[in-house]
């Protein structure tokens, strides 16, 4: 009995439940100046080439817990600052 409630109140209130976008359906919908936009456009499912790359990528991820993206992106130039450009070598020695 409790399930043809369920049932009936599910029906009555049309419930939509999207699809949800990828990241690059969604960048689509974004300006072309969105820090997300140009991640995507230069980053985003590109092949790392080296050491201090790969290092960059590690540093913004691991900080992203509990952040959005967005907020990383928009601060990477700050990561870029403390972390020495992600120059590992120059990044590694400075922390003693």
């Amino acid at each position: 009995m409790a399930h043809r409630w369920l049932a009936s109140a599910l029906n009555m209130n049309k419930i939509i439940i999207e699809k949800p976008m990828s990241y690059c359906e969604a960048v689509t919908r974004l300006e072309k100046t969105n820090v997300n936009c140009i991640y995507h456009d230069t980053a985003y499912g590109f092949t790392i080439h080296d050491d201090d790359e790969l290092f960059e990528r590690l540093v913004l991820e691991i900080n992203q817990a509990g952040l959005s993206w967005n907020t990383i992106l928009v601060k990477q130039q700050n990561f870029k600052n403390a972390y020495h450009q992600f120059k590992k070598n120059t990044a590694h020695s400075s922390n003693g």
